[in-house]
């Protein structure tokens, strides 16, 4: 169990390490198109999957609705934001339970790639989870709005979306609270 902590804890300081290394410079340039958009999600909140609980910041998902419109449409961030709010009334999870950009509740990853621009609309991110090497799939559908690229749903291997997920009746998406 000690040099499995030990892989892991090296294994995040080389992640952050690579991470700053590929995708720092990508963030300033002039770029805004919506692989630059992904990206960017990453390199302002790869620090959940590398970090963790240590940061004790805020997920994306997490982010008031000024943060949120950055990256999503504003239906999507009005659904986030609202997810929140919920969140706070009750102290409880309401729909959303996992990290909506690593589709996971503890998330960790490694080997993360940015995929281009699919049919205009869309973008797959892949990574795998260290625990057991899965590779996952993430797809990010995108719109450019007037202004410019913004995150319109997150779909997820199992074929579930991130809009879909936040739509429901608050706290009917999470057994805890049924």
């Amino acid at each position: 169990m000690e040099m499995k902590i030990k892989v892991l804890k090296y294994f995040k300081f080389h992640l952050i390490f690579i991470f700053y290394i590929c995708f720092y410079p990508l963030a300033f340039s002039e770029d805004n198109g919506p692989e630059q958009l992904i990206i960017n999600i990453y390199h302002d909140y790869a620090w959940v999957a590398v970090i963790g609980d240590q940061w004790k910041g805020e997920g994306i998902s997490s982010q008031k609705l000024p943060v949120l419109q950055k990256y999503f449409d504003y239906r999507l961030a009005a659904l986030l934001e609202k997810d929140n709010e919920c969140n706070s009334r009750g102290g409880r999870t309401c729909n959303l339970d996992f990290d909506p950009i690593f589709a996971s509740q503890d998330p960790a990853v490694y080997d993360l790639r940015v995929g281009n621009l699919k049919n205009n609309e869309s973008i797959d991110v892949e990574f795998k989870y260290p625990e057991n090497h899965e590779r996952i799939l993430v797809k990010y559908v995108v719109v450019n709005s007037g202004s410019g690229w913004r995150v319109k749903d997150i779909c997820y291997q199992h074929k579930s979306c991130l809009s879909t997920i936040l739509s429901v009746k608050e706290g009917l998406n999470n057994p805890s609270n049924l």
